[in-house]
């Protein structure tokens, strides 16, 4: 019983710690967004890879970025349709764009993982799509926060019922997926076509958010809403840590 004990309180130490360090992280990525927003680094003129460059470089000095778990993604104009398994492109941002940067920097090994969109003009269908999303993704992470029993599927079909609420489309592969620390071998589960539903929130994902990671220790959720207007060819993303 005593070593049943002490496994619990390590546990709680463990998890406790992880959730930590996840804060943390996604704590300078919204100082990160908030600079990039300040020294107006999204703005016509720059191309998409100049973009991610200047972000990068701000990161390093500023915040004392690591490196990246996955590139960063920086999409203007039509270019917001696309998703991170689109191929990256280089387009240059007009007056009056719509911009979404999706960034997944490492800070003191714990993986940040984050997205957020900018219009740069008074469009007003760009601006409510905007809206939109950023509120879904505040409505949608506080349910998975509620409910850990949801499962991946669960909340995929919550965004897609989201997105028709408000009247846009939604056509992404996913809905979001684990974020820990560096190294993770969970990470092989996201290149296996057998096991990348146990770690990403898709169709096919029937375990709870709950279920533990196979060392025992709690998952950590990101959710991604990303809505698109074909017609219009926009899109919006948000993306965020849900469950620290």
């Amino acid at each position: 019983m005593g070593g049943a004990r002490q496994t619990a309180r390590n546990m709680t130490a463990t998890n406790e710690t992880v959730a930590a360090g996840l804060r943390r992280a996604q704590d300078l990525a919204y100082r990160l967004l908030d600079r990039v927003e300040q020294l107006e680094i999204v703005r016509p003129g720059q191309t998409e890879k100049q973009i991610s460059l200047d972000i990068s470089r701000l990161a390093g000095e500023e915040l004392g970025f690591e490196s990246a778990w996955h590139e960063n993604m920086i999409r203007s104009g039509p270019n917001t349709l696309l998703t991170f398994a689109d191929a990256l492109s280089d387009r240059t941002v007009e007056a009056d764009d719509i911009v979404y940067a999706d960034l997944g920097p490492i800070f003191q090994a714990h993986k940040a993982d984050f997205a957020r969109t900018w219009v740069l003009g008074d469009d007003a269908d760009k601006h409510k799509i905007t809206a939109d999303a950023r509120c879904d993704l505040e409505r949608g992470m506080q349910r998975m926060r509620e409910n850990p029993d949801m499962t991946g599927e669960d909340v995929y079909t919550m965004v897609g019922q989201m997105a028709a609420e408000a009247g846009w489309e939604y056509r992404a592969a996913i809905a979001g997926h684990i974020v820990g620390t560096v190294p993770d071998a969970e990470d092989a589960k996201f290149l296996d076509p057998d096991t990348r539903s146990e770690i990403v929130l898709m169709p096919g994902h029937t375990r709870r958010l709950s279920h533990p990671r196979p060392d025992g220790l709690r998952h950590h959720w990101v959710l991604e809403v990303h809505y698109v207007d074909t017609e219009r060819k926009i899109g919006a993303f948000f993306e965020d840590i849900a469950t620290v």
